[in-house]
C-alpha cells in the first residue's frame, strides 16, 4: 500500500506537467497526497472493518469509508463524477471506468488467502463506483498483480498471467515517451503501469520509469509502484521521506496497516515454513558457521513461539549466565546480528529502543519486542 502512496505523492506535481525523463528529485515542497491516497486507505479500512464477517459487508463499509474519508479529505483532486458520488447520501454505481478502481485496490491482495480470493474483494471494493467492466478489470488485473508479486512469482509469470488474462503489454518505452498521453480510463493507465514495473530494475527505477512517460502521472505511479512495493520491497530512505507528506490521519492509519501486514505475511510465511527451510536460511545467514547456525537456529525458533507484543532478549531466551559459561563479546555480537537478519527474512520485527542498544559483553542483554 505504501507504493502507491508514495507513487501519488511524487507523481502529484507532474500530473498536468509531464516531464518526459527519469532524471528528476523524487521529493519536493511542492509534492503532496491527493485522491489516490485517501482512496487508497479508505479501503484499506473497509477490508479491515468487514474481515471479521468474511467480507460479508464490504461493499457497504467500501461506501461508508470512502465518504468518509471524502469528508475528512474534500479537497485533493477527486473527479467530478466521483466528487458527486462520494457526496451522495445513497450512492449507486455510474458505469465509471476510470482509473481510480485501480489506484486504490493495492491494500486487497495484502487480505486475500487466493488468487480467487483477490479477484472477489477487488470486484467488491470496485463494483460500488467503478461497475464498468473495464473498470473493475483494471482493478483486478492492478491487484492480481500485487498478489503474484507478493507470492514470489517471477516477472515472466506476471506478465504472463496478465496478457493470458487481461492487457497486452508488448509496448515500447521510447514511444511511450514520445507519445503517450494523458488519460483516466483503466485501459489506458493501468497496462502502461504494469509494463512500467516490468521493465524497471529497482523500486526507485519503476518509479523514475512510470514518471517518464507521462500520462495521470499520480495515479500510474500509484499502480506501478504499488506493485514494484510488493516486488522489491520499498528503501529506507524513500519510505522515510514519504511518510513526512502524510497528516496524523492518514499517518496513524498507514502504521496500523503495516501492523497488519507484517503479521498477516508472517502467518502465511511461517505457515510454509519448514524446519528443514528455516535451517537451510540460518546457514546461508551465518554463512555455513555450523557453531553459529545452531545457536541462532535455537534462538530464532524460541522468538517464533513467543507471542506478539513479548519483551525478551537473548539473554532471557537462552538463560544465559555468563558466570557460569561466558560467551566472548565478539561471539554475542555476531549472534545477535544474526538473529536479527533471520528475523527480518522471516517477517518478524524485533523492535530495540535505542536507550537500550547495548553492543560487547552486552550484547546478549538487550531487549527487544516481538511484533
Amino acid at each position: 500500500m505504501l507504493g502507491a502512496i508514495i507513487g501519488d505523492i511524487v507523481g502529484s506535481i507532474y500530473e498536468f506537467d509531464n516531464i518526459r525523463t527519469k532524471n528528476f528529485p523524487l521529493f519536493s515542497p511542492r509534492c503532496f497526497f491527493t485522491d489516490d491516497t485517501v482512496m487508497t486507505i479508505a479501503v484499506y479500512k473497509a477490508l479491515k472493518k468487514s474481515k471479521l464477517f468474511k467480507y460479508k459487508h464490504l461493499q457497504e463499509q467500501t461506501i461508508k469509508q470512502m465518504q468518509k474519508y471524502g469528508k475528512l479529505y474534500p479537497n485533493v483532486g477527486y473527479g467530478t463524477f466521483f466528487k458527486q458520488w462520494l457526496n451522495t447520501k445513497k450512492p449507486k454505481p455510474y458505469n465509471s471506468y476510470g482509473n481510480g478502481s485501480a489506484m486504490r485496490i493495492s491494500a486487497v491482495p495484502y487480505f486475500a488467502k487466493s488468487i480467487d480470493e483477490v479477484k472477489k474483494l477487488a470486484y467488491q471494493v470496485s463494483v460500488v463506483s467503478h461497475n464498468h467492466e473495464e473498470g473493475i478489470k483494471g482493478a483486478e488485473a492492478t491487484a492480481i498483480s500485487i498478489w503474484l508479486a507478493l507470492n514470489k512469482n517471477s516477472k515472466d509469470q506476471i506478465k504472463k498471467y496478465i496478457q493470458d488474462n487481461y492487457y497486452d503489454l508488448n509496448f515500447d518505452y521510447e514511444d511511450l515517451v514520445k507519445n503517450y498521453k494523458f488519460n483516466e480510463t483503466c485501459q489506458n493507465t493501468v497496462p502502461q503501469a504494469i509494463y512500467c514495473f516490468l521493465i524497471s530494475e529497482s523500486f526507485e527505477d519503476c518509479l523514475r520509469t512510470s514518471i517518464s512517460i507521462g500520462g495521470d502521472s499520480d495515479t500510474l505511479c500509484a499502480i506501478s509502484c504499488a506493485i514494484a512495493e510488493a516486488y522489491y520491497g520499498i528503501p529506507e530512505d524513500i519510505k522515510l521521506k514519504a511518510l513526512q507528506y502524510l497528516d496524523n490521519k492518514l499517518l496513524s492509519d498507514y502504521k496500523n496497516f503495516e501492523k497488519f501486514k507484517r503479521k498477516n505475511l508472517r502467518r502465511k510465511f511461517m505457515t510454509s515454513l519448514t524446519k528443514e527451510e528455516l535451517l537451510k536460511l540460518v546457514t546461508e545467514v551465518t554463512e555455513n558457521d555450523n557453531t553459529l547456525r545452531d545457536i541462532v537456529f535455537d534462538i530464532v525458533v524460541k522468538i517464533i513461539n513467543l507471542p506478539d507484543k513479548t519483551t525478551t532478549s537473548i539473554a532471557k531466551l537462552i538463560d544465559y549466565k555468563p558466570e557460569v559459561f561466558f560467551v566472548e563479546p565478539l561471539m554475542q555480537g555476531k549472534v545477535n546480528r544474526y538473529v536479527k537478519l533471520v528475523c527480518e527474512k522471516i517477517e518478524i520485527h524485533l523492535e530495540t529502543p535505542d536507550s537500550d542498544k547495548k553492543i560487547g559483553g552486552l550484547a546478549y542483554f538487550n531487549e527487544f519486542t516481538k511484533y
